[in-house]
């Protein structure tokens, strides 16, 4: 297929746990849809069911029984962009610090962004003639750089990939390949 993407390896199901999945049946996924009538109470479900699906919300009218399973993949690398988001928003102050000061974390998002620097985009290193640090932190022009050749990994994948929600730093798809677990 030519996407770069990560391996699963192995899927080892849980003989002891299970997870409520939300599921729709085949009666609530036509009573999403159909919401026929004149009345103004049909009026007011079809604005309902719109307003859901414009938001991506609908709501299951069950609830499916799932063993729970791991799978083990394999990977370039294991730091996904959602790991620089959550340190991001710790740092702005949308998200709890977990206790540390401003300035500590800023040092953990600064610290994981020079590891995504050094161990995934050596071009960054070379475009900014190995000058990754300013201060203690990471220089803005590698920052910049950073984000010009993620943006670039991150075209190439979705041109390849146009379904890939779930992908790393590395410019892998990490959701490519998830099977569900049968009885």
């Amino acid at each position: 297929m030519g996407v770069s993407t990560t391996r699963a390896l192995s899927l080892v199901a849980s003989h002891t746990c299970e997870v409520q999945r939300p599921w729709y049946s085949d009666a609530a996924k036509s009573q999403q849809t159909d919401q026929g009538g004149d009345d103004e109470a049909a009026a007011a479900r079809r604005a309902k069911s719109v307003g859901r699906h414009l938001s991506g919300r609908r709501d299951p009218d069950i609830m499916h029984s799932e063993r729970c399973a791991i799978t083990c993949r394999s990977a370039t690398s294991f730091l996904r962009v959602g790991h620089l988001e959550l340190f991001g928003h710790r740092c702005a102050g949308r998200l709890p610090g977990n206790g540390l000061s401003p300035e500590e974390l800023k040092c953990q998002l600064s610290a994981l962004v020079k590891y995504a620097i050094e161990i995934e985009y050596a071009e960054v290193v070379e475009e900014t003639n190995g000058k990754v640090e300013d201060g203690g932190t990471v220089s803005e022009n590698a920052i910049m750089a950073l984000a010009r050749a993620f943006s670039q990994r991150l075209a190439r994948l979705t041109a390849n990939w146009r379904e890939s929600a779930e992908f790393t730093w590395a410019g892998e798809d990490s959701s490519h390949g998830h099977t569900r677990v049968r009885r």
